[in-house]
């Protein structure tokens, strides 16, 4: 599947919001998106992360990204800082 990553300047995650893809190889595009206590807190409540874009064709596309294990992995990674 293509995708079509206009530039988008970076911002926030929150519901809808638009962030800049930095890098892109054949495995992948690639973000980086802070995580602030806001957004962790709505994940480890939720049980799906949905990543949407537009395919080559302009369509939207919606990636559910399951969150199941998210709140043990975030809780290790707290621990080690």
């Amino acid at each position: 599947m293509a995708c079509s990553c206009p530039p988008a300047p970076p911002t926030r995650s929150t519901p809808d919001t638009t962030v800049a893809i930095q890098t892109s190889d054949r495995n992948g595009a690639y973000a980086a998106v802070p995580l602030t206590p806001e957004p962790i807190t709505a994940m480890k409540a939720g049980t799906n992360l949905n990543i949407g874009m537009k395919s080559v064709t302009r369509k939207p596309v919606t990636i559910p990204v399951s969150l199941s294990g998210f709140t043990g992995a975030i809780d290790k990674l707290e621990a080690i800082k």
